[in-house]
């Protein structure tokens, strides 16, 4: 039966992560997807507790790490720095 189009930008990664956890679910022989298998099927796929892959938490990491984002912006771009 062929899907209907998605609209929602995360539904995409929402029925991967669900077609990842029926699929785990059937290999393992239970009839449901239980919170157990939801959450290896999440760690399969390589999201986080917080919903996060690692592409997002290095991106989260260098925003932190980074003085700041604008200071960023205006040395990569050449423009001169604001007095203090």
């Amino acid at each position: 039966m062929p899907r209907a189009p998605i609209a929602h930008p995360h539904a995409r990664e929402a029925i991967g992560l669900l077609d990842a956890a029926r699929i785990l679910a059937q290999a393992s022989g239970a009839s449901v997807i239980s919170q157990e298998i939801a959450v290896r099927s999440a760690e399969h796929l390589g999201i986080d507790e917080h919903g996060l892959r690692e592409e997002e938490r290095r991106l989260i990491a260098f925003l932190v790490s980074e003085p700041s984002l604008p200071e960023l912006v205006h040395a990569q771009a050449g423009a001169p720095r604001k007095p203090s």
